[in-house]
């Protein structure tokens, strides 16, 4: 038997919230102030430029409107490329040939991107398939290319020759994948 629900009107009812789901619910949406925005053409503010040609050649300082004028001319756009200088640099240049560089520059940037230093912890007393994994995971990291720094820590009042020969031992399995830039150092209770 079912229980006797209370009814309730359409005003008293609780409202949740309602989500529009979609693209318009804003989880799957791109945040682009994160980017750098480059004005083009009449969205230009200022009211001189320096500009360089469509042939890369400097022309100087000129109007906005002349540097419109001569874009339009050439049929190209007239993108400002260094907004922050005193006056903005603006280049006629193709817009989509403009982003296809700066797309170019920002990948070989994140190429040429430092390689990150890792560091693995190892007590003085590890067990050898701990040693073992991360040792491994360290020779991974080195394939990728990425530079490996060791740490060997001492705990309570375990002797320093215990933490050497541990270092010792781990730089003996790396022996044939790299190279060893730093000599070991013992700074307080690690090596």
């Amino acid at each position: 038997m079912r229980k006797n629900r209370t009814f309730r009107p359409h005003s008293q009812r609780p409202r949740f919230p309602r989500s529009s789901g979609g693209r318009s619910s804003g989880r799957f949406t791109r945040d682009y102030r994160s980017e750098v925005r480059y004005n083009r053409n009449t969205y230009i503010t200022a009211p001189e430029v320096r500009l360089i040609g469509s042939d890369g050649e400097n022309v100087g300082v000129v109007d906005i409107k002349t540097a419109l004028e001569r874009a339009r001319e050439e049929g190209l756009d007239l993108v400002e490329v260094a907004p922050n200088a005193q006056p903005p640099v603006c280049r006629i240049i193709p817009w989509s040939k403009f982003l296809y560089e700066q797309k170019k520059k920002e990948k070989e940037a994140r190429k040429n991107k430092q390689k990150e230093m890792k560091e693995f912890r190892f007590g003085t007393f590890i067990a050898e398939g701990d040693k073992e994994r991360q040792v491994n995971r360290a020779k991974e990291f080195l394939d990728k290319g990425h530079n490996v720094k060791l740490t060997v820590w001492r705990k309570g009042r375990t002797p320093i020759e215990h933490s050497k020969l541990l270092l010792n031992d781990l730089l003996t399995r790396f022996a044939v994948y790299s190279t060893i830039d730093v000599v070991p150092q013992i700074e307080g209770k690690q090596v």
